[in-house]
Protein backbone atom coordinates (compact mmCIF):
# COMPACT_ATOMS: atom_id res chain seq x y z
CA UNK A 1 0.00 0.00 0.00
CA UNK A 2 1.24 3.43 -0.74
CA UNK A 3 1.83 5.94 1.73
CA UNK A 4 1.59 9.73 1.32
CA UNK A 5 5.00 11.54 1.87
CA UNK A 6 4.98 15.37 2.20
CA UNK A 7 7.81 16.91 0.32
CA UNK A 8 9.12 20.45 0.91
CA UNK A 9 10.96 22.26 -2.17
CA UNK A 10 14.52 23.98 -1.44
CA UNK A 11 15.52 26.54 -3.87
CA UNK A 12 18.80 28.44 -2.89
CA UNK A 13 20.98 31.60 -4.02
CA UNK A 14 24.63 32.00 -3.58
CA UNK A 15 25.85 35.48 -3.01
CA UNK A 16 28.94 36.89 -5.25
CA UNK A 17 32.30 34.94 -3.87
CA UNK A 18 34.80 38.03 -2.43
CA UNK A 19 38.24 38.16 -2.79
CA UNK A 20 38.82 35.22 -0.34
CA UNK A 21 36.59 33.08 -1.77
CA UNK A 22 33.48 33.55 0.46
CA UNK A 23 29.88 33.67 -0.16
CA UNK A 24 26.48 33.32 1.85
CA UNK A 25 23.74 30.89 0.63
CA UNK A 26 20.31 31.94 1.43
CA UNK A 27 17.75 29.43 1.30
CA UNK A 28 13.98 29.21 0.14
CA UNK A 29 12.87 27.58 3.63
CA UNK A 30 14.50 26.94 7.07
CA UNK A 31 17.61 24.00 6.48
CA UNK A 32 18.93 21.55 8.92
CA UNK A 33 21.73 23.11 9.24
CA UNK A 34 23.71 20.50 11.05
CA UNK A 35 22.75 17.86 8.06
CA UNK A 36 23.94 20.32 5.18
CA UNK A 37 27.29 20.65 7.33
CA UNK A 38 27.81 16.87 7.51
CA UNK A 39 26.71 15.70 4.05
CA UNK A 40 27.45 19.30 2.10
CA UNK A 41 30.17 17.06 -0.33
CA UNK A 42 27.23 14.20 -1.19
CA UNK A 43 24.62 17.26 -1.96
CA UNK A 44 26.70 19.50 -4.16
CA UNK A 45 29.35 19.20 -6.83
CA UNK A 46 32.14 21.92 -6.69
CA UNK A 47 33.98 22.83 -8.83
CA UNK A 48 36.64 25.73 -9.31
CA UNK A 49 38.06 27.09 -12.66
CA UNK A 50 41.73 27.65 -13.13
CA UNK A 51 42.65 30.74 -15.32
CA UNK A 52 45.58 31.75 -13.48
CA UNK A 53 47.66 29.17 -15.92
CA UNK A 54 47.52 28.86 -19.20
CA UNK A 55 47.87 25.20 -19.51
CA UNK A 56 45.47 24.92 -16.61
CA UNK A 57 42.58 26.60 -17.85
CA UNK A 58 39.83 23.85 -17.04
CA UNK A 59 36.85 23.40 -14.82
CA UNK A 60 37.59 21.06 -12.07
CA UNK A 61 36.25 19.41 -8.90
CA UNK A 62 37.74 21.03 -5.68
CA UNK A 63 38.93 17.93 -4.29
CA UNK A 64 40.64 17.27 -7.57
CA UNK A 65 42.49 20.52 -7.10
Amino acid sequence: MWEVLEFTDYTFFMGDLDRYGNTSITWSNPVNTTYIWENWDAMFDVYVKNVTIREHNQTMPVLDW
